[in-house]
């Protein structure tokens, strides 16, 4: 697949904008550790003769060993409560539910593993004659509807993938594209910007090596 010199630029930001702010939060966070690290090594004179370097090392092993057992404590069914608990009252707090919400979703996308999407497919999405790029999540098994095959489809919305709609629709009402996953993602967050030359659409009866 070609690309023009725009797109592979705006590739390379999409790819490297996530370690980006990944290093920026750490670096936030490890800096405000620190700091606070050395004003209670300033109560402990027995540490003050260590060098400067050995007290940042402890301090980047205390961090580390403190998130360990926060998210720890977060896995177990007390602190899963717990954390629930807060998320909750966060969540229906005026001013406060907006910025949390935000934090909370960029957290998950960033170190959380993402949901587990099967296809990328095309569907007339919110109106007849519109299309829009969704997911396949799994066929529905679970709902008693009579007749044909239906299919879970989650359509992320443009630029915050990490919400988005939840449908169930035949399977006939669907177009499987040739794309991997994460290719549609690409063109979903840049809001089109970012696309192969070109795509192939395979019906849901029509088999994938015919389409190659």
């Amino acid at each position: 697949m070609k690309f023009s010199f725009k797109n592979n630029i705006i590739s390379g930001f999409v790819a490297i904008l996530p370690l980006a702010v990944t290093v920026i939060i750490f670096l936030f966070i490890y800096n405000k550790f620190t700091f606070m690290f050395l004003k209670f090594i300033k109560y402990l004179p027995q540490l003050n003769f260590l060098p400067q370097f050995a007290i940042t090392f402890i301090g980047l092993v205390i961090l580390f060993l403190l998130l360990y057992f926060i998210g720890f404590f977060t896995n177990t069914l007390l602190g899963g409560w717990i954390t629930s608990l807060f998320d909750r009252i966060f969540m229906k707090t005026p001013l406060i539910n907006s910025i949390y919400s935000s934090a909370r979703s960029l957290s998950e996308t960033l170190f959380k593993k993402k949901t587990s999407f099967k296809e990328a497919v095309l569907i007339e999405f919110p109106r007849n004659g519109g299309y829009t790029i969704g997911f396949v999540t799994d066929v529905v098994n679970w709902l008693n509807i009579e007749g044909e095959k239906r299919l879970s489809i989650f359509i992320p919305t443009t630029p915050n993938p990490t919400s988005g709609f939840f449908l169930i629709v035949k399977e006939s009402e669907i177009l499987y594209l040739d794309v991997s996953v994460e290719w549609a993602l690409k063109i979903i967050v840049s809001g089109g910007i970012i696309h192969p030359d070109e795509v192939k659409i395979r019906k849901p009866n029509e088999d994938k090596k015919n389409t190659e």
